[in-house]
């Protein structure tokens, strides 16, 4: 009974564990522009990754690890997971990971071949993203409260 309840506890918890803030992982004062082609779909919770293959000015080819919001945040944008495929060319803009490795926290990214853009601001807004002083994206003010 014992072990059942710790394995029930350690399941429920686990996704709160791994959803981390987005600038606890990711440097906004490090904006990242890349072009590349998906190489790799990771469609799942916490969050959605893409890997893709980005060419330098020497035409070497580097991956880089994307990561965005979560599967539920993005179906409210309108991205499934039949929007994005093997081999879509995006364009994305985002902030470089603290940790200095090839990964990114994605804000917009754009297919090329249909033009179709998504914003991940308010997604990531909710975890703790500054609404301010962000060279990429500009979040709107909130609301007013009437008197």
């Amino acid at each position: 009974m014992a072990a059942g309840l710790t394995a029930w506890i350690l399941f429920a918890v686990a996704p709160l564990v791994a959803h981390h803030a987005f600038k606890s992982a990711f440097d906004m004062d490090k904006p990242v522009h890349l072009e590349g082609k998906v190489t790799q779909l990771d469609y799942q919770n916490p969050h959605v990754f893409f890997h893709i293959d980005v060419k330098d000015s020497l035409g070497q080819t580097a991956s880089w690890r994307l990561e965005l919001a979560a599967p539920h945040e993005l179906q409210g944008l309108g991205l499934t997971k039949g929007t994005i495929s093997i081999g879509s060319d995006l364009v994305v803009d985002g902030f470089a990971a603290r940790t200095g490795d090839r990964n990114m926290g994605v804000m917009e990214f754009k297919l090329k071949t249909n033009g179709q853009s998504f914003s991940m601001a308010e997604a990531w807004k909710k975890f703790d993203l500054p609404a301010t002083g962000t060279p990429i994206i500009k979040f709107p003010s909130a609301p007013t409260p009437a008197k």
